[in-house]
């Protein structure tokens, strides 16, 4: 599995939309990073555009990784660790 690569802008948020298999975790400097389907209707620009955009990732980030639907729950748990590590 390919390790989760920050999202630094609109139109690679829509890439991995558009491709409709994967997942994004979003980290935030107030709670645990959460993980989502890329499909997911809670993932909208305006948080993307809010707080990597606007306000230069300074309380949080966007990730983006494809997975395969076989291995989504050891996926999730390797995804949220490595972002915390990072």
């Amino acid at each position: 599995m390919a390790e989760p690569k920050e999202i630094l802008s609109f139109e690679d948020l829509r890439k991995y939309r558009l491709a409709d298999e994967g997942y994004f975790v979003i980290t935030d400097s107030t709670r645990d990073a959460i993980i989502h389907k890329v499909n997911s209707k809670c993932v909208k620009a305006d948080s993307f555009n809010l707080k990597v955009t606007i306000n230069d990732r300074k309380q949080g980030s966007y990730f983006g990784s494809t997975a395969s639907p076989r291995r989504r729950a050891s996926s999730r748990q390797s995804a949220a660790r490595s972002v915390s590590q990072s």
